[in-house]
């Protein structure tokens, strides 16, 4: 008789892990140096149909050290790159909780600015929406880079722009109102490098980002601050550069982590504090020379 077959789909993370880590991974793009890092697997749907990314699920990785937070989003889809226009390139962001009012779906929702252009930088966010805040963070167009090249963010800069990289420090209350980071010690504090697994194949292959920011930042107004051992409200949006065959991405056809509904929990997590040391026995005694690679 027949035996049964099954292809059995990932368990799709309900929230993301951040391990402790002593050594920093490098930005380039090359995820070798990620390969003891457990992913969470997420199936990204579509911001407002709620339809199912088309080129299957992506893995989030975290980790961070004493100063930084690091992420590996990996994507699949097939490449696509134009130099003069970004909806022709892939794009992601983050999106992180910081007034205890916003909501996941309408990017703060401040009722107070329901309506408008979709995307639009607006002029000014109100004091009546703070409550309403979310972090936009690494929202990345890529047009003006190059895979495998880390571009650093200018945590002195003023502003959450980034007129070389295009990697918009932001945040938003609502869809119609998500300036850059605008407040007197706001900054462009990520960094990133990305690339294509398989940039000469017709089909096949995942984008791969990169990313670092500071655990802190000099604006609590704009920015998440982030503490091990504390858990946070977060989503990730990917803009597929072959939603429309011509055109590319538009500004509302993103897909995002939490079945679109809900944010998903970010954990910074804090290593367990060994009680006991045990030195073990070498037969070939180490160079003290401060380098640990022996």
């Amino acid at each position: 008789d027949w035996i049964s077959l099954t292809l059995e789909e990932p368990e799709e993370a309900k929230e993301i892990s951040c391990s402790r880590v002593f050594t920093e991974p490098t930005l380039d793009g090359d995820l070798s140096d990620w390969e003891d890092v457990e992913g969470a697997v997420i199936m990204l749907t579509g911001a407002n149909g709620g339809l199912p990314y088309p080129g299957g699920y992506s893995s989030i990785k975290c980790t961070y050290d004493n100063n930084n937070i690091y992420f590996a989003f990996e994507v699949p889809g097939k490449y696509r790159f134009n130099t003069t226009d970004n909806h022709l390139c892939a794009s992601i962001g983050t999106m992180w909780k910081v007034g205890p009012l916003a909501d996941y779906r309408n990017m703060g929702g401040c009722p107070v600015i329901l309506g408008g252009t979709y995307g639009s930088k607006c002029d000014g966010v109100p004091e009546t929406c703070y409550p309403y805040r979310v972090d936009l963070g690494a929202h990345w167009e890529l047009k003006t880079t190059e895979m495998g090249v880390l571009y650093e963010g200018n945590r002195t800069s003023g502003t959450g722009n980034d007129p070389i990289a295009n990697n918009d420090d932001e945040y938003a209350v609502t869809p119609y109102c998500r300036p850059d980071d605008d407040d007197a010690d706001a900054a462009d504090d990520w960094s990133g490098a990305w690339l294509h697994t398989s940039p000469d194949s017709s089909d096949g292959g995942s984008y791969v980002f990169e990313m670092r920011r500071p655990l802190t930042t000099e604006s609590v107004i704009s920015d998440v601050q982030l503490y091990a051992g504390e858990t946070y409200d977060f989503g990730f949006a990917y803009w597929d550069p072959y939603e429309n065959e011509e055109t590319g991405w538009s500004k509302a056809g993103h897909y995002v982590t939490g079945q679109s509904q809900d944010w998903i929990s970010l954990t910074l997590e804090e290593p367990e504090e060994a009680k006991e040391i045990s030195c073990s026995r070498v037969f070939t005694e180490p160079t003290l020379d401060g380098d640990l690679s022996d």
